[in-house]
């Protein structure tokens, strides 16, 4: 049969040969706009179903777990009301009664969904990425206590989006343990931004503070790890981190490294970090020399801090920005006037900060 069609085919003029290839292209279109159009009715109809269902589920579990609050109940008790079908969407409406109250209360509905906790942690090894994510986002919600295990796995887990709810479990509960174990695993977050990495770090707390300065001076870690212990130590305002000016600000070191340094001494520098910062500085480039004198205007009595002639002469305009602020920010408006009334190239730029609130 396909040959006689064939055959019709390509007896047929040329021009009915285009035409029949149109016609049957909007034909197959034509097709395929009306299964789209069915398949978004079905996936429309299906959603609402469930919202529905979901609806009249949480309003028999509401006035239960409000019993369970008040004592009224006991937490054991609401299993007769949840289907094995239905334990999902339980324990996602039970965490938000969970994120809102502590203490007794709290361990009350802890009780409560403990029993069908367990039966969703083989979840943790679907093949779906956005399941074992949801899986630990929901266990930490509901008792992150119990789940450390579940949620160090994570940081092992092949897919980024686990390895980020898992590092986000781990550190929002604040054990040192737990922090030093998100940074063995650094390695699987090396696409995240620097900054939204070491916050995420510090909030483990200070006492993470002598891993993340172990970090920092470890030359054998990758420069990008070291500079996330930098900027974490800088969130943590680690006071103790500016002993190690002399290993920081060196020639020899990484450019990312020392500027993220000179951004933690901007917040904990003191007089004796001067001769390390000067050192910085002496570097041929901008952006250590741009961090280096805002913070040596703050920290030098002098009227002149050293390496300001050199800033306010860059060729840089980020330099030069720096600097002005610098003095401003320091209180030596009578320097900054200097350039700013005089025949200075940058003059202008002086008056400019100068003149700004």
């Amino acid at each position: 049969m396909i040959r006689y069609y064939w055959h019709i085919f390509v007896t047929m003029s040329r021009q009915d040969q285009i035409l029949f290839i149109l016609t049957l292209s909007i034909l197959l279109l034509l097709l395929f706009v009306i299964f789209l159009a069915f398949s978004t009715f079905y996936l429309r109809a299906r959603n609402n179903r469930k919202s529905r269902k979901y609806y009249r589920l949480e309003r028999v579990w509401e006035p239960l777990l409000l019993e369970i609050l008040s004592e009224e109940r006991a937490p054991e008790s609401i299993q007769s009301h949840v289907h094995p079908d239905d334990v999902w969407q339980f324990l996602t409406y039970l965490s938000r009664y969970i994120a809102r109250v502590d203490g007794e209360a709290r361990q009350r509905l802890i009780e409560a969904g403990r029993p069908y906790v367990k039966r969703i942690l083989n979840k943790l090894h679907s093949w779906k990425v956005e399941k074992r994510a949801e899986v630990i986002s929901l266990l930490q919600r509901m008792d992150p206590d119990q789940y450390d295990r579940a949620f160090r796995k994570g940081l092992n887990d092949s897919s980024f989006l686990v390895n980020m709810v898992a590092a986000r479990a781990l550190a929002r509960k604040g054990h040192v343990d737990n922090g030093e174990a998100i940074l063995r695993h650094l390695d699987r977050f090396k696409i995240w931004s620097v900054n939204l990495l070491s916050s995420l770090i510090a909030q483990v707390g200070n006492g993470l503070g002598p891993a993340l300065r172990a970090l920092m001076i470890d030359r054998d870690e990758p420069d990008w790890q070291r500079t996330v212990a930098i900027e974490t130590l800088h969130k943590l305002y680690d006071f103790k981190a500016g002993d190690y000016a002399q290993v920081i600000c060196t020639p020899e070191e990484n450019r990312e490294v020392v500027a993220a340094y000179l951004r933690l001494l901007r917040v904990i520098g003191e007089e004796k970090h001067i001769p390390y910062i000067k050192q910085a500085c002496e570097r041929d480039d901008p952006v250590l020399l741009a961090h280096g004198i805002r913070i040596l205007v703050h920290l030098e009595k002098e009227k002149y801090p050293s390496c300001l002639s050199k800033a306010m002469d860059h060729s840089s305009i980020w330099v030069v920005i720096n600097a002005a602020w610098g003095l401003k920010e320091a209180g030596k408006l009578d320097v900054l006037r200097h350039y700013a009334y005089s025949d200075h190239p940058r003059a202008e730029l002086a008056r400019q900060v100068l003149t700004e609130v």
